[in-house]
């Protein structure tokens, strides 16, 4: 049997790649709304810091991820139109009962569904930021952690210079568990 060359004498490209199994159980985790970094090692990756938000950016694991979400919506019978006559009916009870608040929440729920408005996130690299922002949004992040959470944010002030009193109190988090997370893993 002989192998197709092209013009160049080199063997045609290898077809487009699907997706494999570890992008899908990291698509259905993201799907099921765990944080990329968590459905990253979940997925069976080692954990590293910027790959997670890589791969939800591949095209094939967005894709992937899309066919998800209009399967859930098939299986449940929602779709744009379905989403909006129920949050016109929700407006109109908010009006009915006099409750200004709620009928501005229908009223912009309908605007984001249509796409008319669009809530954005900003996204920034550690590296990238002041000694003063990183020390905001690491005490930000420490506020809303959980204890592993918690303890990732200390290494991560450490590997940056911050100081550990920047969080306050840190009886949570024993610092002997912070120096063995800041180590660096040994290779095998």
């Amino acid at each position: 049997m002989t192998e197709s060359r092209s013009s160049t004498g080199r063997p045609p490209k290898r077809p487009w790649r699907q997706i494999s199994e570890r992008q899908k159980a990291f698509a259905r985790l993201v799907h099921e709304q765990v944080p990329p970094y968590r459905a990253y090692v979940l997925a069976g990756y080692r954990p590293h810091e910027s790959n997670p938000y890589r791969l939800s950016e591949n095209e094939r694991v967005k894709q992937y991820t899309s066919q998800l979400e209009a399967r859930t919506m098939k299986r449940h019978e929602v779709t744009v139109d379905s989403l909006i006559a129920e949050l016109e009916e929700a407006r109109l009870n908010a009006k009915e009962t006099k409750q200004p608040s709620s009928e501005v929440s229908a009223i912009m729920g309908k605007a984001k569904l249509t796409g008319l408005l669009v809530d954005k996130q900003e996204v920034k690299q550690v590296s990238d930021m002041g000694m003063e922002e990183l020390v905001q949004v690491l005490r930000e992040a420490y506020a809303a952690a959980s204890r592993e959470e918690k303890i990732g944010l200390r290494a991560l002030a450490r590997s940056q210079g911050v100081e550990d009193d920047i969080f306050g109190d840190w009886h949570e988090v024993p610092t002997e568990v912070i120096e063995v997370a800041t180590q660096p893993t040994q290779s095998s």
